[in-house]
């Protein structure tokens, strides 16, 4: 089962590591670094890609996004490479739906006294299909959330009590 944070400044996993071995007794080794998260969260804003080039001299593009949970809160990701690729159709095509996103395996940086999550080169992965059942227990989320309370007395039982007795003795 997944653990629940409630910030993500909580999240403090070690890396994983794993020894791998195939049929003929050849071992690798993996790793995936720490603070690694999943996100399924609304988009609510982006800024243009733009082309990059790393310290290692690799030519890659990176575009920010601003994410939104269910409860409104909201974090800035920045995407780099095959993520951006990924996106970029999706941002560029009108849309009647929200866009929600799965986004796995992301880190979480601390700069400035912010925090914010941004893609890893080599593992992280955006996934953006509606008919994830991920993705529609966000958007049925959002509806429940977005639904005002809802009295359990119908219209017209409160029509005839006003009528009767006013609202000052009103029970609801």
């Amino acid at each position: 089962m997944a653990e629940m944070f409630d910030l993500l400044t909580d999240v403090h996993q070690p890396n994983m590591h794993w020894t791998i071995q195939d049929n003929q007794g050849g071992r690798i080794h993996a790793s995936i670094p720490k603070r690694l998260i999943i996100l399924v969260d609304e988009v609510v804003g982006i800024e243009d890609p733009r082309d990059l080039v790393t310290s290692l001299g690799k030519e890659t593009k990176r575009m920010a996004i601003n994410l939104q949970d269910i409860e409104k809160n909201t974090i800035r990701c920045i995407l780099f490479g095959t993520c951006v690729d990924e996106l970029t159709p999706l941002m560029a095509e009108e849309r009647a739906e929200q866009l929600i996103v799965i986004l796995q395996f992301f880190r979480v940086n601390r700069w400035d006294e912010k925090t914010s999550v941004q893609s890893h080169f080599d593992i992280s992965k955006v996934c953006c299909d509606p008919a994830l059942k991920e993705i529609r227990d966000f958007l049925n989320s959002m509806l429940i959330l977005a639904q005002p309370a809802q009295s359990h007395y119908s219209d017209a039982v409160i029509e005839q009590w006003t009528e009767d007795r006013g609202t000052e003795a009103w029970p609801g």
